[in-house]
């Protein structure tokens, strides 16, 4: 019964590792994607790449670009209800 106590640590500790292995391929797969499409990216961007700038990613899908704020004198109706900017109290 001692000798199979002994054992159990390696047990629990092989039976993790055969457990992870799968994520970690899983893991590096996706890192290997990912830098595939960064290259791709930049060769999309090509001549507007510049040295020390930081690469202009695509905008992500459904996210909507922000709208100008109206300047004063634009006769522009004030935000109200739900659409108004919370103040912080």
């Amino acid at each position: 019964m001692e000798a199979l106590l002994e054992e159990l640590p390696a047990m629990f500790e092989a039976k993790f590792q055969d457990r992870l292995q799968p994520l970690l391929d899983q893991q590096q797969r996706l890192l290997s994607g990912n830098a595939d499409l960064r290259q791709q990216v930049l060769l999309l961007q090509g001549s507007d790449q510049v040295v020390g700038r930081r690469p202009r990613l695509l905008p992500l899908p459904g996210r909507r670009r922000l709208q100008p704020a109206p300047s004063p004198g634009d006769d522009a109706e004030p935000p109200t209800g739900a659409s108004a900017v919370p103040t912080r109290r």
